[in-house]
Formats: C-alpha cells, structure tokens, sequence
C-alpha cells in the first residue's frame, strides 16, 4: 500500500486511506474540471506518527521527495475518511494550513493536520453525528498537500439554494483574493444568486468586503481592500457564467448537489474543494421526480401556495407512484378542460414533499369536484356546457345519457383486454414488461377521460336534483339529499362488505380457525380440515378481488392478491372489534328510508301546476343522481385492478434491475420515478446511479412517513395563508357535509390501515382520507372526519352506507386533534364542534 498518492493518479475509491476531500478532488479531476497539483498522505503514515510519535526515516524521506515536487506556496488541509460526506460534512472540523513555503513549515502542517483528529471539537462532533461513544479515540487522518493558488478572486458556490432549497438556483459568495476571508466568515462576501440552467444572475448583493485575504512571505495574511474594490463586484459575468457551468457539470458528475470552494487565476476556474451539500439532498431527489413536468414544459411557480393532497391522494406516496401519477392528472385534467373550450395552463399543479403530494392552491377541475354541492338548475353554467359538449362529442352525450351501459364494457372489452396481453412475468423479458405497463396506461388514460366526465355528470346531478328539491318541495329535512343518495343498489363496496362480513363469520363460526385467527397463528388453518375449508373459501374470494385491501391506490402497497395475511388480518381485526353493524341490515334500513323519503318528495313536487310531469322529471333526475352516485364509487374497483396490474408489471421489471444490480431490491423499484425506470432500461441512466437514488429514497421515505406534513408549502418553506373558513357555518374545524347526520364521541387518529385495531365503539374516526378498505370499523365507529376527500368521495359513500356522519374537507383536523378529544361531527352541516364528556348525555360520557 503506498504512503503517499499523486492527487491526479489518485482512485476516489480510496477514500478510506486518502480521506473524502481528497477523493472528491480526485474525482473532480476524473471529471475534467481543473484541480490544483498535489499529493495525498495516506492514513497508514498518520497511523505510524500516532502510534510511535515519530515518523520513520523512510517515510521521511519519502514525504520530502513529495514535497520537493511542488512549488510552494503550498495549501495543506486534512483529509479525514469521515468528512466531506453526504450525511455529515465535519466543515471547519479538522485542520487547513495556507501558504507553506519551507519544509519545516511543511512538516509542521503535517503534525498540526494530524492533532486535529484528536481536538475537542472533532471528537464532539463525531460522536453528534455518528453516536459513537468511542468517538474520543479520534480517526485515522490523511493529510492533502496541493499547490497554492494565487487567486484573484476566490469563494464558495452551492449548486443549489441552500436557505430556500430551489433546485432550479446556485448560490455563489465571493471576495477579491484567496477564499479563507469568505469560507472564514472574516469578511461579507459578495452574493450572487443565479439560474442555474442559464447562469443569469437573479439577484446579486455586494458585500462590505473591508478585508481580503492574500499570501504573504510566510503563509497568507488579511488586509484591507481598498474602497474602490469594495464598492465593485468581485466576479464578472464571465466568471459568473463559468461558476454555473461547472455547477451543471458537477451535479451531472455526482448526482447529489454539492457545495463547492473555488479559485480564479483572472479567467481561470480552480476547483478547490467538492463535498455534498449535507441539506440539500431531499430538495434534489424529490427534484429529479418532476422529469415529467419538464417534459410537459410546466413551470415551477415559486411564489404558489401549496395545499397538501390531490387528486394523486391524501396519504404518504412512493416515489414511483406520484411520478406516474402526477404525470396522468397533468395530461387528464387539461385534456377534460379542452373538452369545455378551456385552455390549459402552462404552471405545475402538483408536487411531492416530503412523501405527500401537494396541489397548487388555485388548481381546480370540474374533474374531481369538492366541497357542498350547490344547488344549480338546468340553465345554469354547468349544465350549458354540459349540453354544449354533448352536441360537440355526441360520444359524452351517450355516456351522459346511459352510464350503465357504459361501464358494462368492463367486463366485455376491457378486462378481457388485460388478460390477453399481460405477460408471463416468470419468462418475460423488461421490454415485454415494458409494453404491458403502456398498455395498461394507455386503456387507463382513454377509460379516465369518460370517468372524469362522469364525476362532474355525478355532481351536476346532485346539483340539479338539490336545485329541484329547493324549487318544487321546500321544507323538506335538511338531509333530504344525502338520505335520497343512500342505500343505492349494484354498489361494488356493498357488496365486498357484505361478503367480508360473510367470511368473518364463517371464520367466527368455526372454533378452531377462530382461534387461530385471533391468535395470529394463520399457518394453523393449514392444519385442520375446518381451516382448510375456510382458507379455500378466503383464496376464491381473494381470487375475485385480488386488487383490494390496501389503503390507497400506491403501487408499493401489497393488496390480497400478494399475499393471503392481509386478508386474514382484515378478517382478524373484524373478529377483534365484534362486528356491530350487519352491512346487509344497514343496506336494508337506509334503502328504506331512502323509499320513503322518495315518496315525500314525490308527493310534495305533485301538488300544484303541472304536478305529474314535475313528479315525472324529479324520479327521473333522482335516478340519474343515484346512478352516477353508484358509478362514481363503482369505477374505484375497475381502476384499483389497473392499479394491481401496474403493481404486478413494476415488481417484475424490479426483480429484472435487482438482478442486474441496477436495485439493491426489486421493490426498490417503487422508490424511483417511471421516467429513471425507462432510462435505466434505455441505457441512459447507469444501473450505479438508479440504485443509489432508490436506496436514498427508500431510507428518507420511511423516515417523512411517520412525521406529520405541514398543511401548506410556499416553496419549500411551511406556510400558513390563514384560518380557511368552513364551508357550512361555525364550528371549531370547518368542512364539508359528506354524511348526513350528527354524531359525539372521542378522536381516534388513524394514519394507516395497520393503525384500526386501536379503534373502539363509537369513536370518531380522524384521518387524511378513508378508502373503502377500511370497511371493519365503519360498524363500530360513531363517525368520520376527513381532511381530504370531496363530496363524491369513498368516505361518503361508506358514511351513507352506514349511517354514519362524514365531514370531509376539514383541513388541519389531524394536526389540531388529538386521541381522546370529544367532538361533535355534523355531517349534514359540514362542522365539526369540541365538547365536554360533561354535556354529554351519560350513555355517552360513559365510554370515558
């Protein structure tokens, strides 16, 4: 092993005996950016000076030849294997001694780099970063010898805005001679912020600059710079525009941002230093997943309020799932727009943080509606352009007039479609793979067009029909229209809650599989002839419905049909919790009380003037509402089996990257963005470099998912723009009524589908957002508040269904409550009121 390594022949895989910011500088060198000639001390030679105080005759020898290489003045810094990395920088640590001219001054430095492993401060900071107790024993040192040089113009550049975390900007600091008066913090630099796709400055701010630092006969002195200088900037636009190149160049290179020390020599660019920027690496790979909008020409507003959750969803997102996502809702929404005339905007309207999917605050869409529905008539601007479009696209106007039929393609044309083309994923190669995911997204994309229309169609007439109940039977309750809307037939979730229910109780009937159930001991049920019974009838039933069970469309979450537990841990939480509710039963009352609520309103729009055909259109408009109501809900089930086909389709083409070594993982696959999947594939992004960004993403993402996202983002900053008013009268949390009906009893947040068995009788569900896979306590709890969802949403279709009040739209409920808290939910009204285990009536206040 050497003792001593050429800086421009060094390895940068070396780094455990040349140190990182060694390595950094070999690497930059690799990268064709211009680095100062030097050599490396090996961490073997401090390991000798430590151990025997001295350094051999040899070693000495060889360290003067070193030296006698270079001309001084010469630069020598510690190169610690533990600095300089992407989770801990050790900046301003360690040692750096400028301007040696003489051998003695050399060997000096050498010792004083060496001691400073040892110093209070390193070792402090060492075991505050890596937890080490041992951190005291000091590390291994290797020390970087380099020519000095004789800047004209030196400082630090950021490849990315350290304070606001703007990706598309770098920060440069600069000051007339060597750089120590600006890494020093001695003197205010100049400041510079540019594009960094352009190198335009965006901003530039001059700093006092009252001294400079600048090499004297021994070693570097400061001295005040004359006002001229002080009142001129120390970069020109040149220069400026060199600093943003080599900006590019190093991000491309290392694929991390970096924080750089740099020179100029008039018009010559020195690279110094290189480390990654320790902060930055979120605001970098979350960048790197909005390739879509870049491809889309979608602009990044920096002054937009972001609202967290979307169409996309309101829970944790992986990677994968939100590029692909908010790639589909950026083509959808503009073409649904198109279709109403309208133009669509050129500005993103969606984005990721920290694991959660954010909307631009002024995005909307007729698409995915939210709030209360208003009552609005056959002459109102909806119902214009609805007509408008039907005589444009005769297609919409079939669609509008006979959804049933529409969907009933299901079954004929498009599942059968699937089955043709999907892959045997055991034989396939990543391009056969390939395919299948488009065509899969390609019947996805044409199916959303016409489901978009008929969530609209789905408001429009339950806005028509609230504007018809105003007009022609006035003084009915103020529940009329969510109780006209319940207890609908052919509802998909209807149905796979009553043949869960089912399941539970031929599980709760039979001793043995019982008792293994709630035991957790599932491989039991293989055992006995009972358990075998059952678990053929829980595989038929997965067997239908494979795409279900998991508690959002996400891609990375396991549905029944990988793996048999997930099922069975839903049958177990129902045998836990004691199924109250009989979903059947439930049907049954709410069905007929929606006959009887019909009935009132028919016989209240007959009296008067034109009674019968008033009555004629009113069951005509009922029907459509209930039908579109249905449909709204039906489509979730033929679109999560897409979602399970793309599921499948990804973990295979994982399983082909992990065997290459392009993943460490094949469900890796679901931390890097489709577009990074496809280049990988294309040979235009190297395997190294997809692991490392998945492996990155995977360990933050675990990290974001437990911590609680700020409600609001302006650039990447928490932002408050103030209370937002509910949007139906007083209350301690605004909202929207889903659900009629009002309902008191304690909070219990729940964040996931793991988190249900801590729920007990009557509590009040609080959460992001519901999905219908959440079905086991809906017979228990007293009812649900929601921050995200719209009036059309499953939590409303689940609420209706039960009984149960909803109010959805209540943002901030999940930070602002806590377990425990009793609340008041009116879900006719759209609030939601604390109260007192006091004012409650005692059957209440005895839950406790």
């Amino acid at each position: 092993m050497p003792l001593i390594i050429s800086l421009w022949e060094a390895d940068p895989s070396q780094s455990a005996i040349i140190g990182n910011k060694a390595a950094g500088l070999a690497e930059l060198h690799r990268a064709g950016l211009r680095v100062p000639k030097g050599f490396c001390v090996t961490t073997d030679v401090h390991a000798f000076w430590r151990t025997q105080d001295a350094l051999s005759d040899d070693i000495h020898t060889q360290l003067r030849n070193a030296y006698a290489a270079l001309t001084p003045p010469l630069a020598v810094r510690s190169s610690s294997p533990v600095e300089d990395r992407a989770d801990a920088s050790f900046a301003g640590q360690y040692q750096t001694i400028l301007g040696v001219r003489t051998e003695e001054e050399f060997f000096a430095a050498l010792e004083s780099c060496w001691r400073s492993a040892a110093s209070d401060a390193a070792r402090a900071y060492r075991k505050d970063q890596t937890g080490d107790q041992q951190a005291d024993a000091g590390v291994e040192m290797a020390v970087l010898v380099q020519e000095l040089v004789p800047a004209t113009a030196a400082g630090v550049l950021f490849t990315l805005h350290p304070v606001t975390e703007r990706v598309d900007q770098l920060v440069v600091n600069a000051n007339y001679g060597l750089g120590e008066s600006v890494v020093s913090g001695r003197a205010e630099p100049d400041t510079f912020v540019l594009e960094k796709k352009t190198g335009k400055a965006v901003e530039k701010r001059l700093g006092a600059k009252r001294t400079i630092c600048r090499l004297a006969d021994r070693g570097v002195e400061e001295v005040p710079l004359a006002a001229e200088c002080q009142n001129s900037f120390s970069l020109n636009e040149h220069q400026l525009a060199a600093l943003a190149d080599a900006a590019r160049a190093l991000e491309a290179h290392f694929d991390m941002p970096m924080d750089v020390e740099w020179a100029f020599v008039d018009s010559t660019l020195h690279m110094l230093q290189a480390r990654p920027v320790t902060t930055g690496a979120e605001a970098y790979y979350t960048d790197l997943l909005d390739d879509w909008a870049r491809a889309r020409g979608l602009e990044f507003d920096p002054e937009a309020v972001w609202a967290r959750g979307s169409p996309l969803s309101g829970l944790p997102l992986s990677p994968l799932y939100y590029s692909e996502m908010a790639a589909f809702f950026s083509d959808m929404f503009p073409r649904v727009a198109a279709l109403h005339g309208a133009q669509p905007g050129k500005r993103k309207s969606f984005r990721y943080f920290r694991g959660f999917s954010y909307s631009d605050v002024t995005f909307t869409s007729a698409a995915d509606p939210s709030g209360t529905i208003k009552p609005a008539g056959f002459f109102s601007p909806s119902w214009r352009a609805n007509i408008r479009l039907g005589l444009r696209y005769p297609a919409t106007l079939a669609f509008w007039c006979n959804i049933d039929a529409y969907y009933r393609k299901w079954n004929t044309e498009w599942y059968p479609g699937i089955e043709t083309n999907r892959p045997d994923y055991a034989t396939a190669d990543a391009a056969v793979i390939q395919r299948f995911i488009e065509y899969i997204e390609a019947q996805r994309r044409e199916r959303s067009i016409f489901a978009a229309l008929g969530v609209a169609y789905a408001s429009d007439y339950l806005a028509l029909l609230a504007h018809l109940l105003e007009r022609w039977a006035p003084g009915l309750p103020d529940d009329t229209l969510g109780v006209l809307t319940s207890g609908v037939s052919d509802s998909l979730t209807h149905d796979e809650n009553v043949e869960m229910t089912a399941l539970a109780d031929a599980a709760g009937a039979l001793l043995s599989v019982r008792q293994a159930i709630l035991a957790q001991r599932y491989h039991a049920l293989e055992e006995s002839a009972d358990g075998r019974a059952f678990l053929a009838r829980l595989d038929a039933f997965r067997e239908r419905r494979p795409h279900r069970g998991c508690p959002d469309r996400d891609t990375l979450h396991p549905r029944w049909g990988d793996s048999r537990d997930i099922l069975l841990n839903q049958v177990h939480a129902m045998l836990s919790l004691g199924q109250k509710a009989d979903p059947q039963a439930a049907h049954v009352r709410t069905a007929a009380r929606r006959r009887v609520r019909e009935e009132e309103v028919l016989r209240a729009v007959r009296r008067g003037p034109f009674g019968f055909l008033r009555a004629a259109i009113m069951r005509r408009v009922m029907r459509q509402a209930q039908r579109y109501w249905i449909q709204r809900d039906n489509q979730r089930h033929s679109f999560d089996r897409y979602f399970f086909e793309l599921r499948q389709a990804y973990r295979a083409l994982g399983a082909r990257l992990a065997a290459r070594g392009a993943l460490a993982v094949e469900d890796h696959v679901f931390f890097a963005a489709k577009t990074e999947l496809y280049d990988c594939l294309a040979g235009q992004l190297p395997d190294m470099r997809l692991r490392a960004r998945a492996q990155w993403r995977h360990d933050w993402w675990h990290r974001m998912k437990a911590l609680e996202p700020p409600p609001f983002l302006k650039g990447n900053q928490p932002y408050q723009p103030g209370e937002a008013s509910g949007a139906a009268g007083a209350g301690d949390l605004g909202g929207v009524g889903g659900a009629p009906g009002i309902a008191k009893g304690p909070v219990r947040l729940i964040r996931s589908m793991s988190e249900l068995g801590s729920v007990e009788q009557g509590d009040i569900l609080v959460t992001h957002a519901i999905d219908p896979a959440w079905t086991p306590v809906f017979g228990i709890i007293g009812g649900v508040i929601s921050e995200e969802g719209g009036i059309l949403s499953h939590a409303t279709v689940l609420g209706r269904e039960y009984g149960l009040p909803v109010v959805i739209g209540a943002s901030g409920a999940a930070s602002k409550l806590k377990n425990g808290d009793w609340v008041e939910v009116n879900g006719t009204g759209g609030t939601v009121r604390r109260v007192t285990e006091e004012s409650l009536p005692a059957v209440d206040a005895a839950r406790g």
